[in-house]
């Protein structure tokens, strides 16, 4: 690979990181309002949480849950695509 190629490469490998920065402090505050969430319905009394206020917002922790999950998988193909793009600019 020509340098100019690397250059590009190393450009892209630093722009991967930066967004995978912002996305760890996403999921860092994702998880702390999930987190809100789903006590907020579990020290509901039973009666309140099969009401509809109770579904909504066990409905919303569980929305936010799977937020979270795609955060997670966001911030590991990015680590994989990190990874990829260094061993491309070592020449392996």
């Amino acid at each position: 690979m020509n340098n100019q190629r690397r250059t590009a490469l190393r450009e892209l490998r630093a722009k991967l990181e930066a967004l995978k920065v912002s996305l760890e402090e996403t999921r860092e505050a994702l998880e702390e309002i999930k987190t809100t969430e789903r006590e907020a319905f579990e020290n509901m009394p039973e009666g309140l949480q099969a009401s509809e206020k109770g579904q909504k917002v066990e409905a919303a922790a569980d929305a936010l849950d799977e937020a979270f999950d795609s955060l997670e998988e966001a911030v590991s193909s990015m680590e994989t695509s990190t990874e990829a793009i260094e061993r491309a600019i070592e020449g392996e």
